[in-house]
C-alpha cells in the first residue's frame, strides 16, 4: 500500500505576536478617540456650567446696579464722576463700597462677581432734564484653554459670553423701581442689541459681554402713570370700569352697549347723529335755522262746543323764550242760541285774552238782519248786526315758544 503523507500548517510565534499588537493598537486608538470626545464634551459642560454661574453673578450685579440707579434718580449727587471697575464699589462702605452707599450696600460684602467680576467696567449717563438714565457695564471673557494668535477668534469665549448674557437676562424678573436691564454678547461696548449674524464674526468684540441698565419708558411692560410710554396692544379691562378720567380722544369708533350719560354737552362735527329709537331731550337746537325745536308750532288742538276755552301756557324756560299761542277758525258753525236769526253772516273771529298763567280763547260770531221800511215818501233799506252764541265754531289752537 502507498501511504499518503499529510503536511501540517503551523502559524509561527512571530506572526501571532504581530496580529496581537495590531489589535492592541486599534483598541488603544478607539480608546483615545473616545477619551478625546469625552474630554471635549466634559470641557463643553464645564464651560456651560461656568457661563451659567457667571451669568447668575452678572444678574445679581445688575440687581445691585438697578438699586444704585434708583438711588441716583432720587439724588443725582450720588452719580460717580468717573467709570467704576469691578464690583466692590456697590458694596457697603465698610467693605470697600462708595462712601455714599447705604450701610447695607447694593450687593453684599461676600459678592465677588465670580471669576469675571473683577473685569467689569461700568459707565454712567444721566440727562438732568428728562431724567433718562443709562448705566452700562462691559468686559471681555478671557481666552479659555490657552493663548490665541493675534486676530484669532476664541470660540470658547464667544460661547461663554452668549451663555452668560442668556443666563443674566433670564434672571431679571420684573423691573425694579422702573429700571430695566438687558445683556448682549459678542457686541461692541456701546451696543443696544444682540450681535447680528449677517454682520459676520464679531472680531475684536468676540467674548465681550455688555450689561445695560436704564429707565427708558419703552422698555416697561406696564403702562406708566406719567404718560412717558405707550400701549403696544389693546387694553383688556376684564369687565372692570374706568373711573375718575378727565378727557378722552379716540381715532376710531366709540361704542357703549349700556347707557351713556353726557353732562357737559355732546358735539357731532362731521356726519349725522343717528338715533334709531328716538331722542328724549329737554330741548333741541337747529343751527341751520337758528331756532329751537320748541319754537316750532306744536300741540295743535281743535276746540268746539263751548263759549270760551282756557288754554294753559307751556314752559319755555329751557330755550330762554316765552310762550305763544295762535288761534284760527276751522269752521264758523251755525248760531246755536234760541231765537238767533239773520239774513247773512256778518263776521266770525277768535279773541285771545292773556290771563297770566293761561289764555282765554273766545270764539265770536255776528249775524246781520236786513230790513226795508217807509219813512215819508222814502223807502229805507237797513241792517241790524247782533252777537250770537258761537259754541258751534271749530277753533284750531296752536302753541309754541318764541
Amino acid at each position: 500500500m502507498r501511504r499518503r503523507s499529510h503536511r501540517a500548517c503551523h502559524i509561527g510565534p512571530r506572526h501571532a505576536r504581530g496580529e496581537l499588537l495590531l489589535g492592541a493598537l486599534f483598541a488603544i486608538g478607539l480608546l483615545l478617540v473616545a477619551l478625546l470626545l469625552y474630554m471635549r464634551m466634559e470641557n463643553r459642560r464645564q464651560q456651560i456650567r461656568l457661563a451659567d454661574q457667571e451669568g447668575q453673578a452678572l444678574a445679581q450685579f445688575a440687581l445691585g446696579l438697578r438699586g444704585f440707579a434708583a438711588a441716583v434718580l432720587a439724588d443725582v449727587t450720588l452719580l460717580p464722576a468717573a467709570d467704576q471697575g469691578g464690583v466692590d464699589w456697590l458694596k457697603p462702605p465698610a467693605c470697600g463700597g462708595l462712601a455714599t452707599n447705604p450701610a447695607e450696600g447694593y450687593v453684599p460684602c461676600s459678592f465677588t462677581g465670580e471669576t469675571f467680576g473683577s473685569l467689569y467696567s461700568t459707565s454712567f449717563q444721566l440727562d438732568p432734564v428728562s431724567r433718562a438714565l443709562e448705566f452700562r457695564t462691559s468686559f471681555v471673557v478671557p481666552p479659555i484653554g490657552g493663548n490665541m494668535a493675534a486676530g484669532a477668534t476664541n470660540a470658547s469665549s464667544m460661547l461663554i459670553a452668549e451663555r452668560m448674557a442668556g443666563a443674566a437676562v433670564a434672571g431679571q424678573a420684573n423691573p425694579s423701581a422702573g429700571l430695566f436691564f438687558n445683556a448682549f454678547a459678542n457686541v461692541p461696548a456701546d451696543a443696544n442689541a444682540p450681535h447680528s449674524l449677517t454682520t459676520g464674526e464679531p472680531g475684536v468684540d468676540s467674548g465681550r459681554v455688555v450689561l445695560v441698565v436704564n429707565n427708558a419708558p419703552s422698555n416697561d411692560i406696564y403702562l406708566r402713570t406719567d404718560g412717558t410710554n405707550q400701549m403696544m396692544a389693546d387694553l383688556n379691562m376684564g369687565g372692570q370700569s374706568i373711573t375718575n378720567a378727565a378727557n378722552g380722544r379716540f381715532s376710531g369708533d366709540v361704542r357703549a352697549d349700556g347707557q351713556m350719560q353726557v353732562t357737559g354737552g355732546l358735539t357731532v362735527t362731521d356726519g349725522p347723529a343717528d338715533f334709531r329709537q328716538g331722542v328724549v331731550a329737554d330741548e333741541l337746537y337747529l343751527s341751520s335755522l337758528g331756532r329751537y325745536v320748541s319754537q316750532a308750532l306744536y300741540d295743535a288742538e281743535v276746540y268746539t262746543g263751548a263759549l270760551s276755552y282756557t288754554i294753559p301756557k307751556q314752559d319755555c324756560s329751557k330755550n330762554g323764550g316765552s310762550p305763544g299761542i295762535y288761534a284760527v277758525l276751522q269752521s264758523t258753525g251755525a248760531p246755536t242760541d234760541t231765537g238767533a236769526s239773520g239774513d247773512a253772516l256778518y263776521s266770525a273771529r277768535v279773541d285771545v285774552t292773556d290771563l297770566g298763567a293761561s289764555w282765554q280763547v273766545t270764539p265770536v260770531l255776528q249775524t246781520m238782519e236786513l230790513g226795508m221800511w217807509r219813512e215819508g215818501t222814502d223807502i229805507v233799506l237797513g241792517r241790524t248786526v247782533k252777537n250770537v252764541a258761537a259754541s258751534g265754531q271749530r277753533v284750531l289752537v296752536m302753541r309754541r315758544c318764541r
